[in-house]
């Protein structure tokens, strides 16, 4: 087993989505994966991108939680900092 650890910084809404779901797609044969989002968040509990776009928790969790990584545990964390 070798473990990986991937870091992103600054991106915008669309950009997360679009990390996650390249995370996921490279995670099919891992045995366990983690999720960890720190970021500004707003009053609704959403997630804000760098362009303040939002992207609401639930979102991450459909991108995160497919079929791709069924049977595989998974942790997923989010902090926000609300602005």
């Amino acid at each position: 087993m070798n473990p990986q650890a991937t870091s992103e910084f600054e991106l915008t809404a669309a950009s997360m989505k679009e990390k996650i779901s390249k995370f996921v797609q490279a995670s099919g044969n891992s045995k366990m994966v983690a999720l960890v989002v720190l970021a500004h968040g707003n009053s609704d509990g959403d997630i804000l991108g760098v362009d303040n776009k939002p992207i609401t928790v639930q979102e991450l969790v459909n991108a995160f939680c497919v079929e791709q990584l069924h049977g595989i545990p998974k942790v997923m964390k989010c902090f926000l900092r609300l602005i």
